[in-house]
């Protein structure tokens, strides 16, 4: 009776998720179409074909710091597009684009080949909250040289999006589909049936009551009625413990800052 009761918290908390949770982010967008359909929404560009899509890749370097990209995408061009989740208003967001950015470039610039070959990238940096506060849905970096009109081009666009302001833009549309992931609303094509697939249909919510399971066995374990918020937090003060830096811990669980900070406070646990 107690696994079936664990199962049914685990569809409770399934049922919850959006696509700023990273947990559940990863599995919607290992779905292709679903991937596709997002990006061309994003670039405008309705008969956009990706060939190929990535989730949690990991680029390890051995004398810098290690990144995972959210999503990496490919098009039939060969152009690659970043998609990047974040809900920590207080990291330095510019700097941390910079660093992915040349984490991409190291990775996808073939020893001996000239830098002409280094493919178009496209990052897409998507926010809960308007980090630059000027109440837009989209905030589009653009580069020329000074004090002309001559733009600068290095192949890389980087686009900030977030959640919070609703310009009724298709891509302010698209990020409130964000902030709900209702399964039975049905306008956002690909993506729709994705996520209805994951949370509705017998097939898609094992794979996500099985990728959930690996973040609450401990709580199933033990049995308890809170055995899933212990669950998870055992694996927020594991990963503490191993030195993860708090932002890491946020993304990879979905556990909202205060609450980290409150279980890493009671046991006296400072990551960076």
């Amino acid at each position: 009776m107690g696994k079936i009761k664990g199962h049914d918290r685990i569809t409770q908390i399934v049922e919850k998720f959006n696509l700023f949770s990273n947990v559940f982010m990863r599995v919607v967008f290992q779905d292709l179409s679903a991937c596709q359909h997002v990006l061309r929404i994003l670039t405008g560009n309705p008969c956009l074909t990706l060939i190929n899509v990535r989730t949690e890749y990991e680029i390890a370097k051995l004398k810098s710091h290690d990144s995972r990209l959210d999503v990496l995408a490919e098009d039939s061009e060969g152009d690659l597009y970043n998609l990047e989740l974040q809900r920590d208003q207080y990291l330095d967001h510019a700097k941390r684009v910079r660093f992915y950015n040349a984490m991409v470039d190291s990775e996808m610039l073939e020893k001996g080949k000239d830098y002409e070959n280094l493919p178009d990238l496209t990052v897409y940096y998507i926010s809960e909250d308007d980090l630059w506060k000027e109440k837009k849905t989209c905030y589009q970096l653009e580069k020329k040289l000074s004090m002309t009109d001559v733009p600068y081009i290095d192949g890389v666009t980087i686009v900030y999006i977030n959640a919070e302001i609703d310009d009724q833009s298709d891509i302010a549309q698209l990020m409130n589909y964000f902030r709900t992931a209702d399964p039975y609303d049905d306008s956002q094509g690909d993506l729709s049936r994705r996520v209805h697939f994951l949370k509705c249909e017998e097939e898609g919510t094992a794979i996500m009551c099985k990728v959930t399971d690996e973040l609450v066995e401990y709580g199933m374990e033990i049995g308890e009625e809170r055995g899933i918020e212990l669950g998870i937090k055992s694996v927020v003060l594991r990963m503490a413990a191993r030195g993860k830096k708090l932002s890491e811990i946020l993304e990879d669980t979905g556990v909202s800052l205060e609450l980290a900070k409150d279980w890493l406070k009671e046991a006296a646990i400072f990551p960076i």
